[in-house]
């Protein structure tokens, strides 16, 4: 029915009427037939298992192929016509007209010239044997160009040759379905296929296996090349250097529910080498083995890795046991890495370089390092974060038992909602050790770990530790509970603590005044439960990472700073459940009295400024008398932890006050009654070496300083702590308001109207940690980079933070005018915003150069740039898009909504303009895209307004809907070069046409394009998905809702294209698959949204 049509009556009916309405469809079966688009083809049948090329009466393979190679009958075989199909029955076809060299077809390999399908009977009994002469395919790249070569139900074995000895396939799209690969040999790449400059799809139970080669024993893929491997097993390929299983010298590589296993490398990547992109879904990399040097199971350099609902065990190496990543952006969720080896350091993984490391709702279990790192063990600048993961029984025999960093720089480790319990490490850090790098413990949970040497919990050499409503308990160094350094060991440097954690022991750890610690003789069992399945994100086992829940009589409970507690704890549940947060992982349903402390507290009494004897107590004075421990003119001597508190007024201060040794809390009466102002003058805080700082309910403006921040610089190895405090009207060099080297929490707070004359805006964050929470960052400006927000070899998370109308005004190679990320790692989530910033070059809303860049529940808005890349621009494919909203966005060039490369999940992504360039929602520019249950709505550009390929990508369960163009196609568009699989998706209701594919097209399957351009395959359709407008679901998700009869409802089988096993949740979390149509069948809709009869009434209803 014509939407405007439907529209209509909607409008116009009673509630009654309407109910029949809707009743009456609901008992319509499917009103749009299927339209599979097909090629004119030849049918050619195989009667002979001879290798001959005569005219003796028969059909021959060889003969078969060259029929469909020439267009023309060969001996007894049909004519060739287009893109024809063989059909090879049960047999053994042995190559035995030898001679290589030639590419004609006439002798050795089978030379394959124009697009071509051939099916066996099974990979068990139908085989083709190279008889060790000669490769078994050549896709010939002299003589074809975007071929398309289908092979399924076959066996190709014995082949023997310099590249390629089972398939050699180039400039072509190559699909292998429920083939068997084993036992060839190539004297250099691709035992068994090469893969150069051509899409590769291995999937439908396909088998490699028993392939030998130099590099890529199995798979060797260079050029563009893109792989992508799916329902498969790799197993038992030996490789003399590099890529047992395979090696990817560019491209990138996806593996979805499959298993690669016992293959060998000699040096390098004893499952898969790759120096590009790769994507791990539902599988399992076990028993894999780089002999004598990187990567057990994966070894990727210089590009992206995503392992998610995957296995990585019992993988061995040199370092990286089960992965090694070399200037990598990495993000791991509900993973296990189990059991892995390194004869060196990092059993489960080992990350080099620049990059960063993301780790969710994952377990890391029984991995050991001989060296460093039984877990995880980093090196370099790369930036570590974990959250709602265990690490369990891992293993050092030197430092980190459960995970080591160490580097150069002043890099850092985040530890958040995550338990670590049982690791062992020979000398330092049972759990965590870190070289020169500092640690931040968020809401953790570290117990009874063991060091041989010193600090069971938590060691440090040359840098520091930070906690926050963490216990750290029960750990062992030396043999024993009771060694001074059993839970902490940081030698002559800091371990701060911002109060409110449980301690074993307080020597070791340097407790704090807000801090507890278990009395003598009481065993951290005494106040957690045993460690057990308390639930949480599902591992591929079933199981959850394990955690301690806190008994009923725990002094944890209700005993934490609601300012630094998380949303939600390790098991997915929400804090706070009582009168205050929880110390540790896991949340209890148990309540208890909140703890008090007694505070000691300096009153300044005047607004001035001196250090002067006069019989005042000014702030300077006390600062000076909380940093001494001694009384200063009429202030009180400080004892350790200091209150200064200020009342009501402006406080005006030249120099700046600087904190070196003490931690010092500053209070105000208010933001707006209490005012610290650097008179345009100077900067007002400076905190370094050791110093702690802590401002709270009060305002610091005006702050001037040439070189750094404005106001306020955490430049040491202490920590700067906001809470309530505006920060507003200060100019700096690098940092108009602030500038970060150590360690910065901002809670509650404002950043704005503050300038940069060169970068960061707001903040500039330099190889520190920043942490905000539940603040604004507003109407700040930059001369080049980072309007709002600028980090730069840190770490940063940003949760339930506005970063809005901030801008950048050089014209000239600047990029980010609310956020800019370079070789860093952001996670910026729980209901963020990034709206109406302004870049007068690219990139409105977020820029991330080679950063592991997270954006989970956020919204980009209303962000615009005079060039590339309205909302979010990616240099590299580390960001990662999820559960979010990119709308109102504008560029003047290409990308308005989201330019560059990488994740895009369960997001929609709409009413974004590309002006005058090419994808108005998401333009891929030379980098790998992958898209995932989200809707491409309503967007425009010049061309191709949905959805722009100049680069890889892949769809699966997306809706792409209203898009416009004003020149060509609206829906999803290819530059020439490209790659795009698409796979049960919907393209319609576009302005201009729904798909134009001057690349490398490969239609997956159950896909619904309206005009039917573009798609191939038999399951695809083409007509009116019948969809209804964008509607906003009551889980706040934005989705396009299918219409009763829509022939895209109850299409996909279960266990194909990943439903009901990679695709068991539609966009909004809606179970899929669903009987929608009630005939008794399971199965999957197409596209993003999984019909539900009862949503759809009451939303129209509702309308």
């Amino acid at each position: 029915m014509n939407r405007k049509r439907l529209n209509y009556l909607f409008g116009s009916l009673s509630f009654t009427a309407l109910f029949i309405f809707i009743l009456l469809n609901a008992l319509n079966p499917h009103t749009l037939a299927a339209s599979g688009k097909t090629a004119v083809s030849a049918s050619i049948t195989v009667n002979t298992t001879n290798d001959e090329l005569n005219s003796d009466g028969d059909c021959s393979l060889r003969e078969a192929v060259q029929s469909a190679n020439t267009d023309s009958s060969v001996d007894a075989c049909t004519a060739g016509n287009g893109a024809d199909v063989i059909t090879l029955p049960a047999g053994k076809y042995i190559l035995s007209l030898t001679g290589s060299g030639e590419d004609l077809n006439a002798t050795g390999d089978l030379d394959v010239l124009e697009s071509l399908t051939i099916n066996g009977a099974s990979s068990n009994s139908t085989s083709i044997n190279g008889f060790s002469s000669d490769r078994i395919f050549h896709i010939n790249p002299a003589l074809s160009s975007d071929l398309s070569f289908r092979l399924e139900d076959v066996q190709i074995t014995n082949g023997d040759v310099g590249n390629g000895a089972g398939i050699y396939l180039s400039n072509s799209t190559g699909r292998l379905l429920d083939v068997d690969i084993n036992s060839n040999t190539a004297i250099t790449n691709g035992g068994g296929i090469y893969n150069n400059n051509s899409l590769l799809i291995i999937e439908g139970n396909s088998e490699i296996a028993t392939n030998t080669a130099v590099d890529g024993a199995g798979i060797f893929s260079d050029g563009e090349g893109q792989l992508h491997i799916e329902d498969s097993w790799i197993h038992h390929n030996l490789a003399s250097d590099e890529g047992g299983a395979a090696k990817l010298d560019s491209g990138g590589v996806t593996v979805r529910n499959s298993t690669i296993e016992y293959n060998e490398a000699t040096e390098y990547g004893g499952g898969v080498y790759t120096t590009m992109d790769v994507l791990i879904e539902d599988s399992t990399i076990q028993h894999n083995t780089a002999v004598n040097n990187y990567g057990g199971g994966f070894y990727v350099e210089d590009g992206s890795l995503i392992i998610e609902n995957s296995t990585v065990y019992s993988n061995t190496a040199s370092y990286g046991g089960g992965v090694y990543l070399y200037g990598v952006e990495v993000y791991v969720r509900q993973s296990i890495f189990r059991d892995n080896l390194a004869t060196s350091d990092g059993g489960g993984i080992y990350h080099e370089y620049y990059g960063g490391t993301i780790v969710e709702d994952s377990l890391f279990e029984e991995n050991t390092a001989n060296g460093s790192g039984g877990g995880i063990s980093v090196y370099g600048y790369a930036g570590l974060a974990i959250d709602r993961s265990t690490f369990i029984s891992n293993t050092a025999t030197t430092d980190g038992g459960a995970i080591h960093t160490s580097g150069d720089d002043y890099l850092y480790t985040y530890i958040r909602n995550s338990t670590l319990t049982q690791n062992e490490a020979g000398r330092n850090g049972g759990a965590v050790f870190s070289y020169f790098l500092g640690v931040v413990f968020e809401n953790s949970t570290v117990v009874a770990n063991t060091a041989g040497n010193q600090g069971g919990g938590f060691a440090n050499d040359s840098y520091f530790g930070y906690f926050y409503n963490t216990i750290l308990a029960g750990n062992s160094a030396n043999g024993s509970e009771s060694d001074t350094y059993a839970d902490c060991y940081v030698p002559g440097y800091n371990l701060h603590s911002a109060g409110n954690n449980l301690f074993g022991k307080s020597t070791g750890c340097q407790e704090y005044r807000y801090d507890f610690t278990l009395p003598v003789g009481t065993l951290f069992t005494n106040v957690l439960e045993p460690l057990a399945d308390n639930g949480g994100a599902t591992l591929p086992d079933d199981t959850h990472p394990k955690s301690y829940v806190l008994k009923s009589s725990s002094p944890a409970i209700d005993a934490g700073n609601d300012d630094f507690c998380p949303s939600d704890d390790q098991t997915g549940a929400t804090r706070t459940n009582g009168n205050a947060c929880d110390l540790g992982a896991v949340e209890s349903d148990d309540n208890a009295t909140i703890p008090t402390f007694t505070e000691n507290v300096i009153t300044v009494d005047t607004t001035d400024d001196d250090m002067v004897v006069n019989g005042n107590c000014t702030l300077r004075e006390a600062v000076e008398a909380a940093e001494t421990d001694t009384a200063v003119d009429n202030c009180d001597a400080g004892d350790g932890w200091d209150v200064v508190q200020l009342s009501t007024g402006t406080y005006m201060i030249t120099p700046n006050i600087q904190i070196t040794t003490e931690h010092v809390t500053i209070r105000g009466a208010s933001t707006a009654g209490t005012i610290i102002h650097g008179n345009d003058v100077s900067q007002l805080f400076y905190e370094e070496d050791d110093g702690g700082l802590i401002l709270q309910d009060l305002t610091i403006s005006h702050g001037l300083d040439s070189s750094d921040g404005g106001c306020l610089e955490a430049g040491g190895y202490g920590f700067v702590i906001l809470v309530d405090v505006v920060v507003s009207d200060c100019e700096g060099q690098s940092g108009g308001a602030i500038e970060v080297y150590g360690h910065l929490n901002l809670v509650r707070s404002t950043i704005k109207n503050n300038t940069a004359t060169q970068t960061g805006g707001g903040v500039f964050n330099y190889y520190g940690l920043v942490l905000v929470k539940d603040s604004t960052i507003i109407n700040n400006t930059a001369n080049e980079d980072g309007g709002g927000f600028r980090s730069e070899y840190g770490l940063s998370r940003l949760s339930n933070t506005g970063i809005m109308s901030n801008t950048i005004t050089n014209t000239a190679s600047t990029e980010g005018a609310g956020v800019y990320i370079e070789y860093a790692l952001m996670i910026l989530d729980d209901e963020s915003t990034v709206q109406y910033n302004q870049s007068a070059n690219d990139c409105g809303g977020i820029y991330s150069y080679y950063a592991a860049t997270l954006i989970e529940n956020a919204t980009i808005s209303h962000n615009t740039s005079a060039n590339n890349g309205g909302g979010i621009c990616g240099a590299t494919e580390g960001v990662w898009l999820l559960n979010s909203l990119v709308e109102n966005n504008v560029a003047s060039g290409d990308g308005g909504g989201f330019y560059g490369g990488g994740l895009i999940e369960n997001s929609t992504i709409r009413y974004n303009e590309a002006n005058s360039g090419s994808g108005g929602g998401v333009y891929v520019g030379g980098e790998a895209a992958v898209l995932e249950t989200s809707s491409i709505y309503g967007n425009s550009a010049g061309y191709g307004g949905g959805v722009v390929v100049d680069g890889s990508s892949s769809l699966s369960q997306v809706t792409v809907s209203e898009n416009t163009a004003v020149t060509s196609t609206g829906g999803i568009s290819m530059t020439a070069n490209s790659i795009l699989t698409i796979k049960s998706s919907i393209v319609a209701n576009s302005t201009g046409s729904d798909c134009a594919a001057a690349g490398e097209l490969l239609d997956g399957g159950y896909n619904l394009v309206e005009s039917g351009a573009c798609i191939t395959d038999s399951s695809s359709l083409s007509g009116d998905p019948m969809l209804t407008p964008m509607t906003e679901v009551p889980s706040g998700e934005v989705v396009l809702p299918l219409l009763v009869g829509s022939s895209a409802v109850d299409i996909i089988p279960i266990g194909v294209n990943g439903c009901g096993d990679k695709f068991v949740l539609d966009q909004r979390g809606y179970t899929r698959p669903a009987d929608a149509d009630a005939d008794g069948t399971n199965a999957c809709d197409i596209g993003a949204f999984e019909f539900n009869r009862t949503f759809i009434y009451l939303t129209l209803i509702a309308k």
